[in-house]
């Protein structure tokens, strides 16, 4: 498993399904305002989608209530 950026595309947070691949370099397109989740990086499973363990949640969370990026995991942009 290696660790892989993936954009949110969807409508669940929660389910890996809602992302899409984008691979091992930082997503450019996400930018300020940060107001909703654009992207996390995470365990690609091997797959395309990411493994959405505890911690990613928590940090995921973390991000939208302080609205502040978190270096190398999670990514916001604006609405």
């Amino acid at each position: 498993m290696a660790l892989q950026w993936f954009h949110y595309t969807g409508t669940d947070p929660g389910n890996p399904s809602s992302y899409t691949k984008f691979g091992a370099s930082e997503p450019t397109d996400c930018s300020a305002p940060l107001e909703q989740l654009c992207a996390i990086r995470a365990d690609d499973g091997g797959g395309t989608q990411p493994v959405l363990d505890s911690t990613i949640l928590v940090e995921m969370v973390r991000a939208l209530q302080n609205q502040s990026n978190v270096t190398n995991k999670v990514l916001l942009k604006q609405r």
